[in-house]
């Protein structure tokens, strides 16, 4: 009989780190990008707001998240 599989936290936490780091580089870009406010309040939110954000998001699909974040690369850059 298939057991369903524990969750691991430090699987999950070592993927939100490595996931929080792409999702800081994508904020900044885009608050450079949208660079007509130049708050340091909204880069912050930006900044952070991406990392949480890609963090949480690779922690909870682990491995499928790099897998399609590699295709996404390879789309940007071939």
């Amino acid at each position: 009989m298939n057991e369903p599989q524990k969750f691991d936290w430090i699987e999950f936490w070592a993927h939100f780190l490595f996931g929080a780091i792409p999702g800081a580089v994508l904020g900044g870009a885009s608050w450079v990008w949208l660079a007509e406010d130049e708050s340091w309040i909204v880069g912050l939110m930006l900044v952070g707001g991406g990392a949480v954000l890609v963090g949480l998001i690779a922690g909870a699909f682990t491995q499928r998240f790099w897998e399609l974040f590699k295709e996404w690369l390879y789309w940007f850059w071939p």
